[in-house]
């Protein structure tokens, strides 16, 4: 999609109103616009302003200010490791239709090397949390409706993207507060699989590109005059 300033049109906020965002404020930026009819089309990126890891072997530490993520299971070491992400898409009118929603993640390393593609599935939280403060013990398990999120490839310093539409589907209709997703990998322990991904924290942020439409108001406008 391409941006055309003379198709650009500004509109005003939808009357609904998304709830307070718990995190860092929003960095968000317009990769294209287009109007198709009435309909305005916007495509967003939307970077994540919160993220952290949590582990099974150090429940009670926090691992929010580090600039790795780290996903699967280590053994001898942290043993299982989940991923919470956050964006925060108060951006997005409530009255948007999501067209497609897409997660890109920057991996760093792959553990054992070589190894195969792994799967890993988003739970949408149930409860909100704060990347300087949640542990294992405070936030695990708290997640609710879960969505597959691909395989991440066994390659080292890659991109990874995915599918995320289901998530944010539900949180822009307001089926489920935006609490963000608890990753799982793989934790079989006797595999001992795991991946390091970079956080907001390093120079690769995680984000979401979410594809949208908008309805335009195509209605021309009443004039009225009264006399004195």
């Amino acid at each position: 999609l391409g941006i055309d300033q003379n198709d650009r049109v500004d509109l005003p906020p939808p009357p609904e109103t998304f709830p307070a965002e718990t995190g860092d404020p929003a960095r968000v930026e317009l990769l294209s616009e287009e109007r198709q009819g009435d309909m305005l089309r916007r495509v967003v990126r939307i970077y994540t302003n919160q993220d952290m890891y949590i582990s099974s072997a150090f429940p009670n530490q926090n691992f929010g200010r580090l600039s790795t993520l780290n996903l699967g299971y280590q053994r001898g070491g942290q043993n299982a490791m989940r991923m919470l992400i956050r964006y925060d898409i108060s951006s997005i009118p409530r009255n948007a239709t999501i067209n497609r929603a897409t997660y890109g993640i920057l991996q760093q390393s792959v553990n054992p090397f070589p190894d195969n593609s792994m799967s890993f599935r988003g739970f949408l939280m149930t409860v909100p949390w704060s990347e300087t403060n949640d542990t294992w013990a405070t936030v695990n398990n708290r997640g609710g409706q879960s969505f597959p999120l691909g395989n991440i490839p066994a390659n080292p310093n890659t991109w990874v993207q995915g599918d995320a539409t289901g998530a944010v589907n539900a949180w822009v209709r307001g089926n489920q507060p935006n609490n963000g997703l608890l990753i799982l990998g793989d934790e079989t322990s006797s595999a001992g699989r795991w991946r390091i991904f970079l956080s907001r924290e390093s120079g690769s942020v995680p984000f979401i590109d979410v594809d949208f439409s908008t309805q335009c108001d195509t209605l021309p406008p009443v004039t009225s005059f009264n006399p004195l």
